[in-house]
């Protein structure tokens, strides 16, 4: 999760605003265009956060590979209260 966060936050400007454009099969899982465009410049944070909450609290293995963030389920906004509720 580090490296991917640490790609991420070096991405040039330019590169994550075709990102954010791109629709693609992963609206569903962040939104459409102008939903990225307009949280993408958080992300960066956001990711950071991730990887300390899975590797120092949960003790996910760093080199994971496979972890799916999700904004929405069935068009219910995801926060870390309902996040909680659901575990």
């Amino acid at each position: 999760a580090a490296r991917a966060a640490a790609a991420f936050c070096s991405a040039p400007t330019a590169l994550l605003a075709r990102a954010a454009a791109f629709d693609g099969p992963w609206n569903a899982f962040h939104g459409d265009a102008a939903r990225r465009a307009r949280e993408f410049p958080r992300r960066c944070f956001e990711a950071a956060y991730v990887d300390v909450l899975l590797g120092d609290v949960f003790g996910v293995d760093r080199e994971a590979r496979s972890v799916l963030v999700a904004l929405d389920v069935h068009g219910i906004e995801l926060d870390w209260t309902l996040g909680a509720v659901l575990d």
